[in-house]
Order: structure tokens, then C-alpha cells, then sequence
């Protein structure tokens, strides 16, 4: 039996390269290798399907029984991808060699390769049987691969999903759920989205969604990345931030409101009283009646400005809503959503690919992290929007 070199071993690690160009490969490499050197697989029976047992039946199997090469250390290429210590159930048929689809933490690459991107619930895989060490047994299988298997875990998963989802939007149109906290504005008038609010929504979906799309095709429950729950942190830091500030400054105003109206009072009263004198008051009481005039409109401005920081502005629609303040469009408001959403975007692609959730530089969490920021900071001296 002839070994790989460099070239086959490379060649083994692209999918696009089918079983007929490895064994070419193989010939041209070694050009003492015969065709019938490698075996060729007659089919391939079982439950196809990661969890399941395969058969691969390989004709004038007993003629590698040379005490050369254990059988007992074969293992299975699917997609070209070595399964590696995925050794067969039994060894010591004449005819076949019988394999358990297992997930272990040694396979988790060769699996998300063969698993990831999915088109379908099923894919048409190579299938081979070598050794570790890269020489090539038997090729030419092929089997139609379960990739997302529809039993009873998926649809109670799928149909809690969309129980999540359907229970959240109607909570977000009937409910308060995605709004900044606060009185509502007057009449029939909703308050208004909160962008910390929708933020953290968004990453709490992605990466639900993420987490049982890998349970569905893996198995694996344990895969929560560090980047995730980053991301998840700083988006419930910026929906709390947000929310004590507004919460802050209500309550600043409403003390400044109190006093306001004390002093608009005592103002009222005093004016009242002078004019009662009307032409009897004296020249003193007339000027502090004209500088009480004058104090009094500055405190109906000011009481004016306070009630106004109370009362929470009137919904505008969610666009509208997330990206203005009173200055209208926001700068550090239209940041934060473009880098959700590309965030967001990337963490979709790379979860459909590789059946794992990202792990995003330092620098780019940072990044984000910093734009959740700048917006608190921003809100600071805004008005309650």
C-alpha cells in the first residue's frame, strides 16, 4: 500500500476535488501504484446521518488481510474530508466495514465542513475509506447525507422558535416591550422604540437562532462563544444605560418642576396682592411688582421647558424613532445600527458556514463597544426621546 505525499495530502483537504482525481493524483505520484492497488466501493448503506451507522461494502476486502494494514484503523473520508479516529464497528467482515457517525472534539472541523453551508435538508457525499496516515483504501462511494434531520427534536425546536418570535412581535405592537419607559405622551400616542432596547432584541434573536441551528445539525449544546456573549453584554449594558439615564433625568426634572411651581405660586400670590392695591400701592411695591411680572414669565418658561423634559416625545415610527433626537438624525445613533447590523450580518454568515459561532477580534468588539458608549454619552444632556 502506497502513502501520500505532500500533494495527494493537500489535494485530500480541497472538497471540490471528487475520488477519481485523488486516485490520479495517487498514480501520478506514484507511478508504481496500479488502479487496482485502490479499491473500488460497491455502495454504501445505513442511516447517513450524523448519530448514525454506515455500511460501506468493499469487494476483495480479504485481500488486504497481508498483516500489512490493520483494518481495525481504517477510517472513513467524507467529502474528502478524514474522519479521523473514526475507526469501523467491525473490522473482520470479508466484504464491509461499518462506521458510527460520531461528533467528537477531535472532529469538529472535518464535521462543520461536510455539514456547513447547507442547501437542503440532504447532500450527495464522496465517500472513501483510507488510513490516518493519508494512503487511500477504497473510493468511489457515494451516499445522499442527512445534513438537518426533521425528527421530533427539530420540529419542537423549530416550533418553539417560532413561538419566540411570533410572542415577541406581537408583545412589540400591542405592548411597551421595545419603548423607553416613562408617561406616555398624551392622547392615543405611543412612546417612542429605544434604540439600546431594539439592539439588545436583535443580538438576543441572532444568537438564539445561531445556538439552535448548531443544536439541530450538530448535537452539541455547549457552543456559546466568548464573542457572543460580548456582544450580547455590551448591547444589555447600552439598553441599561440608557434606561437609568432617562430615568435620571426625570427624576432631576420632576424635583426642578416642584420647586418651579412652588416659586410660579409665591410669585402668583405676591402679584395678586399688589395689584388688589391698584392705584394705593406704593412706588416700591410697583417696581417689585414689575420685577415680579418679569420672574414670573421666566419661571413659565422654565416650567414650560421642565414639563417638556418629563413627557417622553411621541412615537414617529421605528426608523425615525431609533436614529433622531430633538436635533434630528443622530450620528452616533445611525453608527451604532450600521455596525449592528454588519455585525450581525457576519455572525449569520460565519455560523451558516462553519456550524460555529465567531469569535471577533478584541479590536472589533471594542469597536462596538465604543459606539454603545459614545451613544450613552451622547444621551447624557438630550432631551428624553
Amino acid at each position: 500500500m502506497q502513502v501520500y505525499n505532500e500533494r495527494m495530502v493537500m489535494a485530500s483537504k480541497n472538497r471540490s476535488v471528487k475520488p477519481t482525481a485523488l486516485l490520479l493524483a495517487a498514480i501520478v505520484a506514484f507511478p508504481a501504484l496500479s488502479y487496482a492497488d485502490v479499491l473500488s466501493i460497491r455502495r454504501v448503506t445505513g442511516t447517513a446521518a450524523l448519530g448514525g451507522t454506515i455500511t460501506v461494502e468493499i469487494p476483495d476486502l480479504t485481500k488486504w488481510r497481508d498483516g500489512k494494514h490493520d483494518l481495525c484503523k481504517a477510517v472513513l473520508y467524507l467529502s474528502d474530508r478524514q474522519l479521523k479516529g473514526l475507526y469501523p464497528r467491525n473490522c473482520h467482515a470479508n466484504d464491509r466495514l461499518q462506521f458510527d457517525l460520531k461528533r467528537t472534539d477531535q472532529l469538529k472541523d472535518a464535521w462543520a465542513a461536510i455539514l456547513g453551508a447547507p442547501d437542503g435538508l440532504t447532500r450527495n457525499v464522496t465517500v472513501a475509506v483510507g488510513f490516518e496516515d493519508g494512503s487511500i483504501l477504497a473510493s468511489g462511494g457515494s451516499v445522499e447525507f442527512t445534513i438537518i434531520r426533521t425528527d421530533w427534536v427539530f420540529w419542537i425546536l423549530f416550533l418553539l422558535f417560532l413561538l419566540a418570535v411570533g410572542l415577541f412581535f406581537f408583545l412589540a405592537i400591542r405592548s411597551e416591550i421595545l419603548r423607553d419607559e416613562g408617561p406616555p405622551p398624551q392622547g392615543s400616542e405611543r412612546r417612542t422604540f429605544s434604540l439600546g432596547r431594539c439592539q439588545m432584541a436583535f443580538w438576543f434573536f441572532v444568537v438564539l437562532a445561531a445556538y439552535l441551528l448548531i443544536w439541530i445539525m450538530t448535537g452539541d449544546r455547549d457552543t456559546l462563544s466568548s464573542s457572543a456573549l460580548a456582544l450580547f453584554g455590551i448591547s444589555s449594558a447600552t439598553a441599561l444605560g440608557a434606561v437609568a439615564i432617562d430615568a435620571s433625568k426625570r427624576t432631576a426634572a420632576r424635583s426642578q418642576l416642584q420647586v418651579l411651581q412652588w416659586e410660579k405660586d409665591s410669585l402668583t400670590d405676591l402679584i395678586a396682592k399688589i395689584t388688589a392695591k391698584g392705584p394705593q400701592a406704593s412706588d416700591d411695591e410697583k417696581r417689585e411688582l414689575a420685577e415680579k411680572k418679569e420672574r414670573l414669565s421666566q419661571v413659565n418658561v422654565s416650567v414650560a421647558q421642565a414639563s417638556a423634559s418629563i413627557a417622553l416625545m411621541k412615537s414617529e415610527g421605528l426608523l425615525n424613532d431609533i436614529l433622531t433626537d430633538e436635533n434630528g438624525i443622530s450620528l452616533h445613533r445611525f453608527q451604532i445600527m450600521v455596525w449592528t447590523i454588519l455585525l450581525g450580518f457576519i455572525f449569520c454568515i460565519s455560523v451558516y458556514n462553519t456550524l460555529a459561532m465567531p469569535e471577533f477580534s478584541g479590536t472589533l468588539l471594542a469597536l462596538m463597544g465604543i459606539s454603545n458608549g459614545t451613544y450613552i454619552g451622547f444621551k447624557v444632556p438630550e432631551r428624553q426621546a
